[in-house]
């Protein structure tokens, strides 16, 4: 229904996954920076962007954290043979990855003309949550171990 509306949505939510199909605008609040950034794109395309952006463009966080690096000595470059590792992990991930949004798609498909039955409509939205939760952890993991290679190649 909401992507369907002629209008302008304000839309405050943790939902990637809603964020993604319904958004073409990202705004980002940078309370240090006493600033708010708008991105013209979708969720993923913020993301992959925020992920190649240059490290001026860092979050205060980053900023400590590579303050913090700075100050001991600098790390070797990966070897050949864990940066393959880390490749294929994060392409095993990848893979998981997809087949949960696909599987959430689904369900999302299924909540949005949701049964008559009360207990099968909740069953629908636990196992969204359910699917949802399971892909939070790999989400955080593909972009610990992406942001780990793209500071090797850095």
């Amino acid at each position: 229904m909401l992507a369907e509306y002629p209008g302008t949505i304000l839309l405050v939510s943790h939902d990637r996954y809603l964020i993604d199909a319904l958004a073409t605008q990202i705004w980002e609040v940078a309370p240090e920076e006493e600033a708010l950034r708008a991105f013209a794109g979708s969720y993923s395309e913020y993301r992959q962007a925020k992920l190649t952006a240059a490290p001026s463009t860092a979050t205060r966080p980053e900023t400590r954290q590579s303050t913090s690096a700075k100050s001991q000595p600098k790390s070797k470059k990966l070897s050949r043979n864990r940066r393959q590792q880390l490749e294929k992990k994060i392409a095993a991930i990848e893979a998981q990855i997809h087949t949960l949004e696909d599987e959430l798609a689904l369900q999302e498909a299924k909540l949005a003309n949701p049964p008559a039955d009360g207990r099968k409509a909740a069953d629908l939205a636990a196992q969204y949550n359910h699917l949802h939760a399971k892909l939070e952890p790999l989400l955080s993991e593909w972009e610990q171990l992406a942001t780990l290679l793209q500071e090797d190649q850095a």
